[in-house]
């Protein structure tokens, strides 16, 4: 256990997912409690976190680096390169913690499949220039946002030329640059991730002082975070009451 120059606590998790249990209390695929912390809740709501809101993200990243992101992530920005949101990079994050935890035991290859980090953000999206996955005309649309900052060229150029396409993934990438964040489905092929992964990403650094703010830095045991889709389409979190009572 190390010391965070923040003073924020550093808490240790011990969570299950449910799958196919059906316990007394609906917690629609959610975290349970061991037996004996029974006071643990947490607090679901249908669909996904609206980032025009005042809402609780998580950014799940491999044990090793979870010290250094909690105490120096303003200096070392951007923690993530390009990515599908941003070209320059920024910051990705999940409204689902056991979502961010999956990502933190089994999205990267610097895991080691025993122990993840996630760290826990508010993030007041009231005032900042945020961009919904539901302003976008059409899921082709979308992808070829992705495509655009991630590989640097459309998915499906249609009946464009290739200078035509070009200039097309270098206006897509130029837009990303002038928003704080976006937020989407994310595409992946990892097996033990979830197909329905939720990710939002703040592409700017001084949108991501002004409206995120720290709380709370967590250790998970992966053996305790079931892979794949266990999480479903409707399976989001927002904070989580007496989250304290999962400290192992």
């Amino acid at each position: 256990m190390f010391s965070i120059r923040s003073s924020l606590s550093l808490v240790v998790l011990g969570l299950s997912l449910l799958s196919n249990a059906a316990p007394s209390k609906r917690h629609h695929g959610g975290l349970q409690a061991r037996s004996d912390i029974p006071l643990l809740q947490t607090r679901h709501t249908a669909g996904h976190q609206d980032p025009k809101k005042k809402i609780t993200l998580y950014h799940g990243t491999p044990m090793s680096n979870l010290k250094d992101k909690m105490e120096h992530m303003v200096a070392n920005w951007p923690p993530t390169g390009k990515g599908d949101f941003s070209r320059t990079g920024g910051i990705y994050l999940t409204d689902s913690l056991r979502a961010a935890a999956q990502w933190a035991c089994y999205g990267k290859s610097t895991s080691d499949g025993q122990e993840g980090g996630i760290i826990e953000y508010t993030w007041d999206g009231e005032s900042a220039n945020v961009y919904p996955y539901s302003s976008w005309p059409s899921k082709a649309d979308y992808q070829n946002f992705i495509h655009a900052n991630f590989a640097g060229m459309l998915k499906d150029s249609g009946s464009l030329t290739r200078n035509e396409a070009k200039a097309k993934a270098a206006e897509l990438v130029a837009f990303s640059k002038k928003h704080d964040m976006f937020e989407g489905p994310m595409e992946t092929a990892e097996p033990k991730i979830t197909d329905h992964f939720w990710q939002y990403a703040i592409v700017d650094l001084e949108a991501f002082k002004a409206h995120a703010k720290m709380t709370a830095g967590y250790k998970v045991a992966c053996s305790k975070i079931a892979a794949g889709n266990s999480l479903k389409l409707d399976d989001t979190q927002g904070p989580v009451a007496k989250f304290s009572e999962a400290i192992t």
